[in-house]
């Protein structure tokens, strides 16, 4: 028989309380939750969506097991800046979330999604920090996943985003999280990444430190491999490629945000880095 929509509405939300308990990473909040869906619901009872979707509760307490165990190995990859174990794991991660909804992404269903993907965004945040990651620049990325969770339209798209997340924070974890880097080195890339919205000049950082520019850019190439300025510019780029994605602003007010002097010069440094022009990379999305 089935089940009242008004019925239907408490046990998605109950099902939301429960992933949110889940993700928590607590165990025994874990177990906790368990035991509440038990008290809840009758085990023989199946959960009902709009789609006629029948969802049986042994086979639900099965998939929040192992979606637990899954996480862990997604974070744990995401701390240590592993991606390549990470793009095996999430296709076990992104496959248990799709299996928990029906084949409609209903609006009830689409909103719980969302939920898991801002869970999801601060629990690789939370992970990422653990493993190094410049707070500025988590706290960036967090801010820019959490505008496109709130803008996307389907639980496909909710999906892929929950995997670009993990590999997004993975990627800069291995990126940043270096500690062979000399002191001056880390100094520098603060510097940078704390000025993101200004114009930074080599001069400026090394007058920063009260170093010699020579020297800071010698130190800085024999650490990280890159020339300083280029640092400089693939991290604005870096940054342009987020506020562009969010759709929040024009491609100008994306030229100022991170700190260029003129368009133009923008839109070069872009091309050069990332292959197309903004606009040609704003349209193929």
């Amino acid at each position: 028989m089935k089940k009242s929509k008004e019925t239907l509405n408490e046990k998605i939300s109950l099902v939301q309380t429960s992933l949110y308990n889940t993700f928590s990473r607590d165990y025994p909040a874990f177990e906790e939750s368990k035991r509440h869906i038990g008290e809840t619901l009758n085990p023989t009872a199946s959960l009902v969506n709009n789609d006629d979707f029948y969802y049986d509760y042994e086979d639900f307490v099965a998939y929040l097991e192992q979606r637990h165990a899954i996480e862990q190995k997604v974070l744990n990859c995401v701390q240590n800046g592993n991606i390549h174990a990470l793009k095996l794991v999430a296709k076990d991660l992104k496959s248990g979330s799709n299996h928990i909804y029906s084949k409609r992404s209903d609006i009830g269903n689409l909103r719980n999604m969302q939920d898991i993907s801002i869970t999801s965004n601060s629990l690789a945040l939370r992970a990422a920090l653990k493993g190094g990651l410049p707070v500025i620049i988590g706290y960036q990325l967090s801010n820019a996943f959490a505008v496109r969770i709130e803008r996307s339209l389907s639980i496909e798209s909710l999906s892929n985003l929950i995997t670009e997340i993990n590999e997004t924070y993975c990627t800069y974890v291995r990126e940043y999280a270096n500690p062979h880097y000399s002191k001056v080195s880390k100094k520098a890339i603060d510097y940078v990444l704390y000025h993101m919205t200004s114009h930074v000049s080599v001069n400026d950082i090394a007058e920063s430190l009260f170093i010699n520019p020579s020297y800071l850019s010698r130190v800085f190439k024999e650490d990280t491999g890159q020339g300083l300025l280029s640092f400089i510019n693939h991290e604005k780029i870096k940054q342009a490629v987020l506020l562009i994605k969010s759709n929040q602003y024009s491609l100008t007010q994306v030229a100022v945000i991170t700190g260029f002097n003129s368009y133009n010069n923008f839109a070069k440094i872009f091309k050069k880095i990332m292959g197309k022009s903004p606009r040609d990379f704003s349209k193929s999305r």
